[in-house]
């Protein structure tokens, strides 16, 4: 997972040594009748 982590912060041109832990989450929001799925950083 260590990885993955390391590419969202390069993906996301994060710099800063202090930011360690990543997670991405699955979630889905409803708007005027429309489900969509996004995901949260």
């Amino acid at each position: 997972m260590m990885s993955q982590d390391n590419s969202i912060l390069c993906a996301l041109d994060i710099k800063d040594n202090n930011i360690k832990n990543v997670s991405v989450k699955d979630a889905k929001i409803k708007k005027r009748g429309v489900i969509k799925h996004i995901k949260i950083v």
